[in-house]
Order: C-alpha cells, then structure tokens, then sequence
C-alpha cells in the first residue's frame, strides 16, 4: 500500500499543471474531500489506484517519477 502524494504534488513545475493534475484527481476519486484524504495520507492506496493516480499524472503531463510519500504492508478486512 502506499499513503500520500503531498512530496509528489510539490515537483509539479507550474500551476497548469499543478491545476490539471488535481482536477483529474479530483473527479477520479469523486470529490474533494476523498482527493484530501488521499492525498494527506489518510487512506491507503492499493496497487491498482496507485495505476490510477500514475495513469491520471501522465495523462495530465508530468512525466518525472511517481514516488508516494509512505509505503507499508496493510490488511484489507474488507473482503
């Protein structure tokens, strides 16, 4: 799992880009306060949303290194 994106945010060079990146975030996960919860670390990020935001970062233009602020193992009890 990996928590965070607030270290990533902070390379984007450019408000545009900065602006494109949070609002394809944004409608991805459906709202801003669940964008927040992410991005602050919050709530965990399995494999596949971590694609996702990758996926959302490049379609937006940025084309450094994806590098989440923590990762870790987690539990999902969900199942």
């Amino acid at each position: 799992m990996a928590w965070g994106w607030c270290r990533l945010y902070s390379q984007l060079q450019g408000r545009k880009l900065q602006h494109a990146v949070r609002m394809a975030l944004t409608n991805m996960l459906g709202s801003k306060g669940s964008y927040y919860r992410y991005r602050n670390g919050e709530r965990p990020m399995n494999a596949a949303m971590q694609q996702m935001v990758t996926d959302r970062l490049r379609a937006a233009g940025y084309n450094g290194e994806v590098v989440f602020d923590r990762y870790g193992d987690a539990y999902d009890f969900t199942l």
